[in-house]
């Protein structure tokens, strides 16, 4: 036993150790560039108020629920009173504690930082309850979601998280493999049916919207609202083509050779992003110098880096 209790010790000391170094150089981080870390703060911060105000605004008057953490919490607070902030901050401790044996620790404090901010600011909002309620629970639902995913998405941004499913999501796809988006689906689902044992049905589908509508808004704000396209055009005269969109239409292109599997003939495959109001006129120039070039638009999510040639060009 003693052995045992001096093995713990160790193990927890050179967590205490790890934390210590990570935070130094955290800090070391903010000193060489403040302005990317004060962006990720604020980020969070803005991220955790807005998920907040939409609980005590949205969730709570109206009497929806939501998944994971945030909703057991929820049906703790409407059904024995709980304190909903502490009781969030509560349940997350045990998660946090197990989310430090698997997962990035930087991390792990910025979602602790989320999740704190969170609760403490559920707590001291709760005068916002009886501002504003709403007849039209479908209106509820769609306006908790967006706001909520504005919300989780900014968190997400900064490289943060909301806690919960979240961590457990992300434990059982570290040992497991399975997707994020799997398991908080399930953990979420597991929610909302036990809901239906204590609450009215329609709630709990009016929560399954909101859900829904969190999930999409968080996707757009934690990858950005962009409808930039990226494009590959795949011919026989690939630098004819590049030619003409790096000139008419001053568009930056990356030339890629490629070779057909089937008859072993050299294509230029030329690649492309562009926002979306130009792939008529890039489609239209490609196909007219290849009739028989093949087209490939793929939607994105983030882009960074590279260069504008032009910041505006007529399509005409």
């Amino acid at each position: 036993m003693k052995k045992k209790k001096k093995i713990r010790c160790r193990r927890i000391k050179k967590k205490l150790k790890l934390l210590l170094i990570i935070l130094a150089k955290k800090l070391k981080t903010i000193a060489k560039n403040p302005k990317l870390i004060l962006a990720s703060t604020m980020q969070i911060i803005l991220g955790s108020t807005l998920m907040a105000i939409s609980t005590n605004v949205l969730y709570i008057p109206h009497g929806l629920l939501s998944g994971g953490i945030g909703g057991i919490s929820l049906m703790l607070h409407y059904l024995l009173n709980f304190n909903l902030g502490w009781t969030i901050f509560a349940l997350n401790i045990p998660l946090f504690i197990i989310g430090i044996r698997f997962l990035n620790i930087t991390f792990i404090i910025q979602s602790w930082i989320a999740m704190g901010l969170y609760s403490i600011i559920i707590n001291y909002s709760q005068f916002l309850q009886n501002k504003i309620y709403l007849n039209d629970m479908m209106l509820v639902s769609i306006l908790a979601g967006l706001i909520s995913g504005l919300g989780l998405g900014l968190v997400f941004k900064g490289k943060g998280s909301s806690g919960g499913s979240d961590i457990i999501a992300m434990i059982i796809k570290e040992k497991y493999s399975i997707s994020i988006g799997t398991t908080n689906f399930i953990v979420n689902l597991a929610v909302l049916l036990l809901a239906t044992f204590f609450f009215n049905i329609e709630i709990a589908l009016y929560t399954l919207i909101a859900s829904f509508v969190t999930s999409i808004m968080t996707d757009k704000t934690s990858t950005g609202f962009g409808n930039q396209k990226a494009i590959l055009v795949i011919s026989d005269k690939g630098k004819e083509i590049a030619y003409l969109l790096t000139n008419k239409l001053k568009l930056a292109a990356t030339l890629i050779d490629g070779k057909g599997a089937w008859a072993g003939t050299e294509k230029t495959i030329v690649f492309i992003v562009v926002p979306i109001m130009r792939l008529s006129r890039i489609k239209y120039i490609s196909q007219k110098v290849d009739p028989n070039c093949f087209i490939t638009v793929i939607n994105t999510n983030e882009i960074t880096g590279g260069k504008k040639i032009a910041d505006s060009i007529s399509l005409k």
